[in-house]
C-alpha cells in the first residue's frame, strides 16, 4: 500500500459514510473533496442538482477558509437557507488535510419550534396580566414583568417565595385554591392580595395546571388581574345608581322604563300610585294590560314614534278614569346600550291636570268678559247731526231722532221734561203760575 493510498484511507476513515445528515470537506483552495450520501438526497428532496452542492457553503465561507489556513484549531456556526429550509451547519477545521469540514444538519422545524417559543415567551413576559407559575406546592417559579408591577417585587426577590406570603389570607391558597385546582384543575375568582410595601387590594385570579406529555401535572399557572381600579369604578357605579334609584323614585311625576315590546322594566312611585299597583306587579306587563283603550293606543303611537325616528318626543296625554279627568305632558326618549342599539324607552310624565283646569277657567272667564264687552255700546268718532231739527243720521243713512240714536247705540235711557225757557215759549200761562208774572227768578235746568 503507497504512501497515498494509506492517506486517502485515513482521510475517507474519518468521515462517517452512513451519516444521515449532510457532511461535506472543502480543501483550502475552495473546492469540494467530498461528500456522503445524504448530501445528494438533500439535493434530491429539494428538487435541485448533485451540481448545485455548493448551496451548503455559507456566504462568507471565503474568509472561513482564508482564517483556517492561520489556525491550526478552527470551529464555528452558521445557519444555511436551502429555499425553505433552514440548516444547521457546524464548520470545523482538518488541518492534517488541509480541509474545512462543514456538518450540517436541517434544523427548520427546530428552528421553527424555537421561534414559537420566543414568541409566546414575548407574549407572556409583556402580558398586561400577571402571569405567574408556581410549583405544585405553590412555590414561585416564574413570574411575569406584571406581576413585578402587580405586586412590586423584582424577578430576584420572588425567589423561594410562596403564593401564600403573597394573599392577605395566607390559608387561602392552602384551603382553598390548590384544593380546587389538584380537584378540578383550575379556580378562578377574586381575592385580595399584599404589596411589597404593604398595602392590600383586590385581584382576579385564574389558575390551571400545567402537564406533561403524559398527562401528569407538573406544575400550575395563574393569570392575575390587579381589579383595584375596576372595584373603585364599580363602587362609585353603586353610588350613582343609588342616587339615580332614589331620584327616579322620588320625584313626583311619573317616570318608567320600557323594553322595546312595551313592558315595563322600571317603575317609581308616582307610577305605582297612577296605576294603582306594585312595581313588582307592573313588571313584564305592557299598557295594553293596564290602561284603557283610548290612552294606550295614544302610548303605543308615541312609542312607535320614539322607536321609529330614534329621537326624543314631546306629547300631551288625557285619560278619563275613576278618579276623574287627567291630563299629562309627557316626554319619551329612546335607551340605548353601549353599542348604540335601541333597548327600550324612558318615559317621563307630568301631571298638569290642575294647570289644565286653570287654564279651562281662564279661557271661560275670558270667553265672559269678552261676551260683556261685546254688550257694552259706547258712542266714539263723529255723529251727523241735523243742523236744523237735531235728527241723528245712522250707519244704514236713515235720520232718527236723537233719544232714539243714542238709546240704540248706547245703554243709556231717556225721561222727559222741558226747560223753563222752552216753558215760557210754548206756554206762557203755565210758565206764569210756576215762576210768577213780573217777578225775576233764576231759571233752573229742569222741572
Amino acid at each position: 500500500m503507497t504512501g497515498r493510498s494509506k492517506h486517502e484511507l485515513e482521510r475517507l476513515a474519518s468521515f462517517p459514510q452512513l451519516n444521515p445528515h449532510p457532511v461535506i470537506e472543502v480543501d483550502y483552495s475552495g473546492n469540494i473533496t467530498f461528500s456522503n450520501p445524504s448530501v445528494e438526497k438533500v439535493l434530491e428532496n429539494l428538487k435541485m442538482d448533485k451540481r448545485d452542492i455548493t448551496v451548503f457553503l455559507p456566504s462568507d465561507f471565503d474568509v472561513i477558509l482564508r482564517d483556517a489556513q492561520k489556525e491550526q484549531k478552527m470551529s464555528c456556526y452558521r445557519e444555511v437557507m436551502i429555499k425553505d429550509r433552514t440548516f444547521g451547519e457546524a464548520i470545523s477545521l482538518a488541518s492534517e488535510f488541509k480541509a474545512v469540514r462543514i456538518y450540517a444538519q436541517d434544523i427548520t422545524e427546530h428552528k421553527y419550534a424555537e421561534d414559537r417559543l420566543r414568541m409566546f415567551f414575548t407574549a407572556v413576559e409583556d402580558a398586561p396580566d400577571g402571569v405567574q407559575i408556581v410549583d405544585l406546592s405553590g412555590g414561585i417559579l416564574y413570574s411575569n414583568r406584571a406581576v413585578q408591577k402587580i405586586y412590586g417585587f423584582s424577578p430576584e426577590e420572588y425567589h423561594g417565595r410562596h403564593v401564600s406570603e403573597m394573599n392577605a389570607d395566607p390559608e387561602v391558597a392552602a384551603k382553598v385554591i390548590l384544593p380546587a385546582i389538584r380537584e378540578t384543575g383550575g379556580w378562578s375568582g377574586e381575592l385580595m392580595v399584599k404589596h411589597k410595601y404593604g398595602s392590600v387590594f383586590p385581584i382576579r385570579l385564574t389558575t390551571s395546571l400545567i402537564k406533561n406529555d403524559k398527562g401528569e401535572p407538573v406544575a400550575m399557572v395563574g393569570i392575575i388581574r390587579d381589579i383595584t381600579e375596576r372595584k373603585r369604578s364599580e363602587e362609585t357605579l353603586r353610588e350613582l345608581n343609588a342616587r339615580l334609584h332614589t331620584l327616579i323614585h322620588e320625584i313626583p311625576d311619573v317616570v318608567f322604563f320600557t323594553d322595546t315590546t312595551g313592558r315595563y322594566l322600571l317603575a317609581n312611585k308616582a307610577t305605582e300610585e297612577f296605576m294603582g299597583l306594585r312595581q313588582q306587579e307592573l313588571i313584564g306587563r305592557t299598557n295594553e294590560d293596564l290602561l284603557p283603550q283610548d290612552l294606550f293606543e295614544s302610548c303605543k303611537k308615541s312609542d312607535n314614534e320614539v322607536l321609529k325616528n330614534l329621537k326624543p318626543v314631546h306629547v300631551e296625554e288625557h285619560h278619563s278614569g275613576d278618579k276623574g279627568e287627567k291630563y299629562f305632558d309627557t316626554i319619551k326618549a329612546p335607551i340605548f346600550d353601549n353599542l348604540n342599539n335601541v333597548v327600550g324607552i324612558v318615559a317621563i310624565c307630568r301631571d298638569i291636570t290642575e294647570r289644565k283646569m286653570a287654564e279651562e277657567e281662564r279661557e271661560k272667564l275670558i270667553l265672559g268678559l269678552q261676551d260683556a264687552l261685546a254688550h257694552v255700546k259706547t258712542l266714539k268718532g263723529l255723529v251727523p247731526i241735523c243742523a236744523w231739527c237735531k235728527k241723528i243720521r245712522d250707519d244704514k243713512g236713515y235720520w232718527t231722532r236723537v233719544e232714539t240714536y243714542i238709546r240704540e247705540h248706547s245703554d243709556a235711557s231717556f225721561t222727559h221734561g222741558i226747560c223753563p225757557e222752552c216753558l215760557k215759549k210754548e206756554s206762557p200761562e203755565t210758565y206764569d203760575e210756576v215762576f210768577g208774572t213780573g217777578t225775576e227768578h233764576k231759571e233752573k235746568d229742569k222741572i
